[in-house]
């Protein structure tokens, strides 16, 4: 047992949810509500959406109707919104978002612990409010997994018109360039304070610049085709840019720490450029970090991925 998250659920209960015992009629449609809150600093994008992603797995193999509520650090449905066809509709209707706080003890907190047994659903409606963002398809070593979860994806989201108003001023045709992704935390700057990894030195900054640099040249002979380059670091698409290098404008972060409304946009521009590259490519190395975002952007294009080791 997660004694951490048992102690919050009963936090959850005592501040959060009425004292009524009558339950509210929700029979006629189960729901899973996947919930946000305000007061909790959250994880990256990507691991919010493998946390979505495999909370729906788990109401839609129960056959539960599946809700979101996410207004904060940004409004999810600004930038998403459920596809048209109207198989599944996750966003919340008025009178739920108003009861969301002042529901009954009968209503269950369902953990999402990216791992184990799909759990056999019993209550009228739960709250996913502790998780934690692991891709449970991948965890549980599940056959093509990453088909599957392309799926989920699908059935969930598609961009908003504001979202999609931004990505067509791009003008970039599908499978016309490649992407490759570079993410280096706090080697250039300090982006991440809670990240232990300090700034390196200018030397070592300009070394560790160059050699990706090298990379992404080298990429692109072999390729035959032009990159756009991706990364958390402005300091690095800078100079990316200086030296000939294709990126996208806009104001890169991290939105557990900047979630204004150009750092969000940019980083669903990025995830949707990635995901229209013919392939996708991760830089790796010392300094560098293991980024999932352009791994799960190439997922969300079903687009083939590679990983480049580099040395420093």
């Amino acid at each position: 047992m997660n004694y951490k998250w048992f102690i919050r659920n009963i936090v959850y209960r005592l501040k959060g949810f009425s004292l009524r015992t009558k339950d509210i009629d929700l029979s006629k449609n189960k729901k899973v509500i996947f919930y946000m809150d305000k007061h909790r600093k959250y994880p990256g994008f990507v691991d919010l959406l493998k946390a979505i992603v495999g909370t729906y797995y788990i109401a839609k193999l129960n056959g539960y109707d599946y809700k979101i509520y996410f207004e904060t650090p940004f409004q999810l449905s600004k930038y998403f919104l459920p596809p048209k066809d109207g198989k599944v509709n996750w966003i919340m209707t008025t009178e739920e978002i108003a009861n969301i706080n002042e529901l009954p003890f009968s209503i269950g907190l369902l953990n999402y612990y990216g791992i184990g047994n799909i759990p056999q659903l019993t209550k009228s409606c739960y709250q996913v409010r502790n998780f934690i963002g692991w891709n449970i398809l991948q965890r549980n070593k599940q056959k093509n997994w990453e088909l599957t979860w392309s799926m989920l994806y699908s059935e969930l989201f598609t961009p908003s018109d504001y979202l999609q108003s931004a990505l067509d001023k791009l003008l970039l045709k599908e499978n016309s360039y490649i992407a490759i992704h570079v993410r280096f935390v706090n080697a250039l700057e300090l982006a991440e304070l809670d990240y232990a990894q300090r700034p390196l030195n200018d030397e070592q900054k300009n070394v560790l610049m160059l050699k990706c640099y090298e990379s992404i040249k080298k990429i692109e002979t072999k390729e035959k085709l032009k990159a756009i380059v991706f990364s958390d670091s402005s300091t690095f698409l800078n100079f990316a840019k200086q030296n000939g290098s294709v990126v996208l404008d806009g104001n890169v972060g991290h939105i557990t720490y900047n979630s204004s409304d150009d750092v969000v946009l940019k980083m669903f521009i990025d995830l949707y450029a990635i995901s229209r590259a013919r392939k996708v490519f991760m830089l790796r190395g010392d300094k560098l970090y293991d980024s999932a975002f352009p791994i799960y952007a190439s997922l969300i294009g079903s687009k083939p991925s590679k990983i480049v080791n580099i040395t420093i």
